[in-house]
């Protein structure tokens, strides 16, 4: 043990590499990989971790050397019987980012690196999703939203009339809203090196300024900064609304509907009102309007409810 743990000493201090590429092994390597993913890449060491331990079970501790595209591509035909595409591209991307960040420090050839990262493909994804909300499911789903609670109402109502992902609108703090002007800043991301974090306008429309407006005369002096807050003044979690959400789908009846969903319904229906993805949202989050290109369905339907 004391052994490995010096290994993966040595491969962080890049005192091992010069005339050992290749050689080092597989799990010496991914935990020292581990060890700098939990200090620079901490928001995705969940996914890392967890392609770690299919990589290890299928491969055994065997030489990065080993780790050739022919190997690499079986992996990924044996994960696939097993699992969503998703979750393979995932172990596929930390497997390349491995290879990638052993190849930085002498552990494998830079040659064997570049052929994984150009050769092995990830699986297509169909992404496309059939599934909006109804007129009657909206109203059956506000009322049970407002069951739960107006805080879960509010956040509800708020994804559904701004397009943006669920981390989006829980993150979303009061200096960046502007009744006034009509206009919500979102950022998503941090900034790194090199880069801007992504940044865009969005228009308020009149349900999402009667919930806002709502939420600020709720506001107290001791709340955090949030727009929306659950009913014990703190900020919303993944956790906190997935329990809320799946709650008020199972007492609205509605089946297969995630809170993702509410993105791509606020998409649709900017799509059948003949909004294109450069109007309705400035900056860089243009892209949340072009998931309407695969919401066409939602125009043979007819009307449908003009302010959400």
């Amino acid at each position: 043990v004391s052994a490995l743990a010096a290994a993966r000493v040595a491969i962080m201090e890049g005192r091992l590499g010069v005339g050992s590429e290749g050689g080092q092994r597989l799990t010496v390597a991914f935990d020292a990989y581990m060890d700098w993913a939990r200090e620079h890449r901490p928001k995705s060491i969940r996914y890392r971790d967890a392609a770690r331990k299919q990589v290890v079970a299928f491969f055994g501790n065997v030489p990065l050397r080993n780790l050739t595209v022919t190997a690499i591509e079986r992996y990924k035909r044996q994960r696939a019987k097993e699992v969503a595409a998703a979750t393979v591209n995932l172990d596929l991307a930390a497997l390349k980012h491995l290879l990638h960040w052993c190849a930085v420090r002498g552990l494998v050839a830079e040659t064997q690196a570049a052929a994984v990262r150009s050769h092995v493909e990830l699986l297509e994804l169909d992404n496309a999703r059939e599934r909006f909300l109804g007129e009657g499911e909206q109203v059956r789903l506000f009322l049970a939203a407002g069951e739960q609670s107006d805080n879960f109402r509010r956040l509800v109502i708020a994804a559904m009339n701004c397009g943006q992902r669920s981390a989006d609108v829980r993150g979303l703090t009061w200096d960046r809203v502007n009744l006034a002007a009509g206009v919500i800043l979102f950022v998503r991301g941090k900034a790194r090196a090199g880069s801007r974090a992504k940044r865009g306008l969005i228009q308020i429309n009149d349900s999402l300024r009667a919930v806002l407006e709502d939420a600020l005369a709720d506001r107290r002096e001791d709340d955090p900064p949030f727009v929306f807050l659950t009913r014990h003044r703190h900020p919303w979690t993944n956790n906190t609304v997935n329990r809320e959400w799946l709650k008020a789908c199972a007492a609205a009846k509605l089946d297969d509907l995630r809170f993702h969903d509410l993105r791509h319904h606020f998409a649709s229906i900017l799509v059948q009102r003949g909004i294109g993805p450069r109007h309705g949202i400035r900056g860089s989050r243009r892209r949340a309007l072009r998931a309407g290109v695969r919401s066409r369905h939602r125009c043979r339907t007819g009307r449908s409810s003009a302010g959400v």
